[in-house]
């Protein structure tokens, strides 16, 4: 592998967490200084995430695109699954919470749409999930963040 492909191997890996529960815990420590009761909406909508697509990951087993072995523990089952893409879930409920709290910020809403579409790719170049998948995940976050926060 040449140097360049693995840095941006190394780039997309790190940009993908991101995506990840530690960094949704961090910006909830961020909401809490903001506005309490935002706060706790945003936490009750990210626990509504993770059970709606754990739920459809489950009932729907699709395959990654590199294929994990499927065994019969529920956890392996889940880790298995491609769709939706949790992590793209996360950061399209995250980028929606973060730009209702700074309406209005044209820089802002740039940057977090950019973060939200290289987490979103890096899920299809790191070979974790397909296009539909990661489109899945978008559809779940986006009703939920629009759904509560928008409406």
């Amino acid at each position: 592998m040449s140097l360049i492909r693995y840095c941006i191997d190394k780039l997309f890996s790190s940009i993908t967490l991101f995506g990840t529960p530690f960094v949704y815990g961090l910006f909830l420590l961020y909401m809490l200084r903001i506005n309490l009761s935002f706060a706790l909406t945003f936490a009750l909508l990210f626990i509504i995430g993770e059970m709606v697509c754990t739920l459809v990951k489950l009932a729907y087993r699709k395959d990654r695109p590199i294929p994990r072995k499927r065994r019969m523990a529920l956890h392996e089952i889940y880790d298995a699954g491609s769709f939706p893409s949790i992590h793209t879930e996360r950061i399209t409920l995250l980028v929606i919470a973060l730009n209702v709290l700074h309406a209005g910020d044209a820089v802002f809403f740039a940057c977090s749409l950019a973060v939200w579409g290289l987490v979103t790719y890096s899920r299809m170049y790191l070979k974790e999930h397909f296009f539909i998948d990661v489109i899945g995940g978008a559809v779940i976050g986006g009703m939920l963040g629009y759904g509560y926060f928008l409406l």
